[in-house]
C-alpha cells in the first residue's frame, strides 16, 4: 500500500481486496485473424451512389408535386372537402327533420280502453324443492295458468340445460296455450288490431313472470283486470303495460335518439372536413419551399450535359 493511499483510509476501514483480474477467453482462429474495422461511409462521387440519390429525389419530386396539386385545389371553390361538406350538410338537414318528426305523434291516435275482464289465477306450480331453497338450476319446470274472461292461458318454463346438467340461462316462461287475438275488442280499427295484439301478448308474458316470482317469494298474487294489461297511454293514445310502459312511447325516443347521435356523428365529420382543407391550405407554402430545394439538390446530382461540337471547338 502506497503511504497516500495509507493516510487516506479510515482506521475502522477495511482494506479492500485486490481486484482479481479474470484470463480472456480465446478467439477462434477466424475471428482472431478478422480485423475489426469501422464501417466505410459511402463514397458521394461514386456514379452509383450518386444514381440512386439522383431516383430518390426523382421519386420524392414527384410525391411533392403530387400533394401541391392537392393543396392548390383546396384553394378553389370546387374541390372534394366542399363536394363532402355540401353532401354532409345536406344528411344533416334531413337527420334533423327525421328526428323532429320522430316525435311526433301519429294524428288520430286515441287510447282504446279494453274491458274490465278479471285476471283469474287457476293454478301455478312451483316445484317443493325449488320453493324452498330458491333453486332455479333444478331440471323441474314451472308452470302458470290463468283466464282471462272466457279464454285461458298457460306459461311453462323453456329450460335450456348444457352438459352435466347445468343450466346456461335463466329459464323463461313460454305460452303454450290461450291466443291474445282473443281478447281483441271490437271497438279497435282493423289498422291497429297488430299493435294490439303484440301488446297483449307481452302484457300476458310478464303478468305470468309477475306470478311465479311472487309465488317464490311468498307473496300475494295480483288481483288484475284485461284493461290493466293494456291501459290507454294519454300521450300517444297506445297502450301501456303493467310496468307503465307504453311501447309505441318507447320507440318513438329510442328512434330520436338514434337519429340525435347519428347528428352527432356527421357534425363531427364536417368538422373533420373543415380542417383537413384549412390543413391542406396552410402546407401549401411548406410544400412548395421542399419542392424548391428537392429540385436544387436533384440539379447537382445529376450528371452533366454533354458538349456540343461548338463548345468542343
Amino acid at each position: 500500500m502506497r503511504w497516500l493511499d495509507f493516510l487516506r483510509k479510515k482506521p475502522d476501514q477495511p482494506e479492500a481486496p485486490a481486484r482479481r483480474e479474470l484470463p480472456m477467453a480465446p478467439m477462434d482462429g477466424d475471428s482472431a485473424r478478422m480485423p475489426v474495422t469501422a464501417r466505410q461511409r459511402p463514397d458521394p462521387n461514386d456514379p452509383a451512389v450518386r444514381e440512386r440519390r439522383r431516383q430518390r429525389l426523382e421519386r420524392r419530386i414527384q410525391d411533392l408535386g403530387y400533394d401541391i396539386r392537392q393543396a392548390e385545389s383546396a384553394l378553389t371553390d370546387d374541390n372534394r372537402w366542399n363536394d363532402r361538406i355540401a353532401q354532409i350538410n345536406g344528411a344533416i338537414e334531413q337527420t334533423s327533420r327525421d328526428a323532429e318528426q320522430a316525435l311526433v305523434v301519429p294524428p288520430g291516435w286515441v287510447g282504446i280502453p279494453l274491458p274490465p275482464w278479471p285476471v283469474v289465477i287457476t293454478s301455478v306450480s312451483v316445484p317443493a324443492k325449488r320453493l324452498a331453497m330458491g333453486d332455479s338450476s333444478l331440471p323441474e319446470p314451472s308452470e302458470v295458468a290463468f283466464r282471462v274472461g272466457d279464454v285461458a292461458f298457460r306459461y311453462t318454463e323453456d329450460l335450456d340445460w348444457a352438459e352435466r346438467g347445468h343450466q346456461q340461462i335463466e329459464p323463461q316462461l313460454r305460452r303454450v296455450e290461450g291466443d291474445p287475438a282473443a281478447l281483441m275488442p271490437p271497438s279497435v280499427p282493423p289498422e291497429r288490431e297488430h299493435e294490439l295484439r303484440e301488446h297483449l301478448a307481452h302484457g300476458l308474458s310478464i303478468l305470468a313472470e309477475r306470478v311465479r316470482d311472487d309465488t317464490l317469494d311468498s307473496k300475494p298474487l295480483p288481483e288484475l283486470t284485461l284493461s290493466d294489461l293494456a291501459s290507454p297511454c294519454p300521450e300517444c293514445g297506445g297502450w301501456r303495460d303493467l310496468r307503465g310502459r307504453c311501447p309505441a312511447c318507447q320507440e318513438r325516443q329510442w328512434l330520436a335518439e338514434r337519429l340525435q347521435a347519428e347528428l352527432i356523428r356527421l357534425i363531427k365529420e364536417r368538422n373533420e372536413q373543415f380542417d383537413d382543407l384549412q390543413r391542406m391550405r396552410d402546407r401549401l407554402p411548406v410544400l412548395r419551399r421542399q419542392l424548391m430545394d428537392a429540385e436544387a439538390e436533384w440539379g447537382r446530382t445529376s450528371p452533366p450535359a454533354p458538349l456540343s461540337d461548338a463548345e468542343r471547338g
